[in-house]
């Protein structure tokens, strides 16, 4: 390996007169490299951080660890300053100083998912600070991890924002957040409140769950039958003494 704490050893080695398979079944070179993170299989999937993990866990084979947070990440100029949840809850983070260095990978590992249709994948994510690099989501059926079937880059304000995608696999699966850390320690990229919900995230579905954040509002519309509209806004309602 890359230095000496890499010590191999063999013992009793022996031959035998039958046949005995493979042992363990990992031993046989794979067809393609084995990139993937160990996946969970227990646990809550819809999560908020603010009590634990849930049933996420942390890949094994990545570079570092996300971290469940509080407050500010502790860098200035980047990262959220309290959750979405509530503003006194928990999140979850990738740290980007030190010892990290550019290009290093975070993976953050969902229970296992049996498949039941489409289902919509939502979560909030908070990518603030000139060296954030990208938050990738993939979905793992087998021993690699594949292309990213969700993916943001770069610092995108300092701010909580809403991110859904479809999600459909004939086989049981996990879902993985990646953290990719940039070329500086402003770069730290945070999650929370992420939920499944059956059904495609365009059909509209009100058991979901919408931060209109998106002119499409989530599949609602205005009825045309009544007297006025609902407005989407940004920022105060233009009158004084009322509203948000």
């Amino acid at each position: 390996g890359i230095n000496h704490v890499g010590d191999i050893a063999i013992d009793d080695v022996t031959f035998e007169e039958r046949g005995c398979n493979l042992k363990p079944v990992g031993a046989s070179p794979p067809a393609i490299a084995t990139l993937a993170p160990t996946p969970a299989s227990t646990g809550n999937f819809t999560c908020d951080f603010d009590t634990d993990f849930c049933g996420w866990i942390q890949a094994t084979n990545d570079d570092f660890d996300w971290i469940r947070q509080n407050g500010g990440t502790g860098s200035t100029n980047t990262g959220p300053s309290a959750d979405h949840t509530s503003g006194n809850g928990f999140y979850v983070f990738i740290e980007t100083s030190s010892p990290q260095v550019n290009g290093d990978k975070a993976q953050l590992v969902s229970p296992l998912v049996t498949p039941t249709g489409v289902k919509c994948l939502t979560f909030w994510y908070h990518m603030y600070g000139d060296h954030v690099d990208s938050l990738n989501v993939y979905i793992q059926t087998g021993p690699t991890v594949g292309q990213p079937i969700w993916t943001q880059s770069g610092t995108q304000g300092n701010q909580w924002t809403q991110a859904q995608v479809d999600v459909s696999s004939g086989s049981q699966y996990n879902v993985v957040f990646e953290g990719v850390r940039g070329n500086g320690f402003r770069g730290d990229i945070a999650v929370d409140d992420v939920s499944f919900t059956d059904g495609s995230c365009s059909s509209g579905s009100i058991a979901g769950v919408c931060g209109f954040e998106d002119a499409a509002l989530c599949g609602f519309t205005n009825d045309g039958g009544d007297i006025f509209d609902w407005t989407w806004q940004a920022g105060g309602t233009g009158t004084v003494n009322t509203g948000p």
